[in-house]
């Protein structure tokens, strides 16, 4: 017969608390990731993420759609390859890349490939992710502008085939543009 019974009580209320404290936190945390992924989901412009490697990490539907790849096709390829295919564009995208990395914000026209190889133009704002204080990759919107770009040219010819002299000023007078019938007048 057992002739004396030893134990012991730990108190482990702080534990309890900090378990709870961190599953609360924890499913916080997932519900601001399901709202932050919904919202890139539902953004009518292109949203792409790429590490310092510049592989696509994200890849967002507008991104789908404006480049013709889905995102099983991007993600964990390299964004140039996708969407900088030329020589040209693909320096252009580099040095894009090479600015935002040096955690600076980055907004251009640029013209990008679509996957059947056709040319999109595109406004581009890009910005490093900094986590901890370094990049880690970067975040790039794009907006297709092909077709303002297309109204743009169609005025800048019939400005130029007008046979009325056209000469436009900004805010400050200063004149932005003289057609040749300008030229010819003046």
């Amino acid at each position: 017969q057992p002739g004396l019974h030893h134990g012991f009580y730990l108190d482990i209320s702080e534990r309890k608390e900090l378990e709870t404290a961190l599953a609360e936190r924890t499913a916080e945390l997932g519900r601001q990731k399901r709202y932050f992924e919904s919202l890139l989901e539902i953004s009518p412009v292109a949203i792409v993420t790429t590490d310092v490697e510049d592989v696509v990490t994200s890849w967002n539907p507008a991104a789908a759609r404006l480049f013709g790849y889905t995102r099983a096709e991007a993600l964990g390829r390299k964004i140039d390859d996708l969407v900088a295919r030329s020589a040209p564009l693909r320096a252009e995208a580099a040095s894009v890349t090479r600015a935002v990395l040096s955690e600076r914000r980055v907004q251009a026209v640029a013209k990008r490939t679509h996957k059947d190889g056709s040319l999109i133009d595109v406004e581009l704002l890009a910005a490093p992710v900094i986590l901890h204080g370094e990049p880690v990759g970067t975040y790039a919107i794009y907006k297709d502008i092909s077709e303002l770009q297309r109204r743009r040219q169609y005025l800048e010819a019939l400005l130029e085939l007008s046979p009325t002299a056209i000469v436009t000023i900004d805010l400050n007078e200063e004149v932005t543009s003289w057609n040749p019938a300008a030229e010819t007048l003046f």
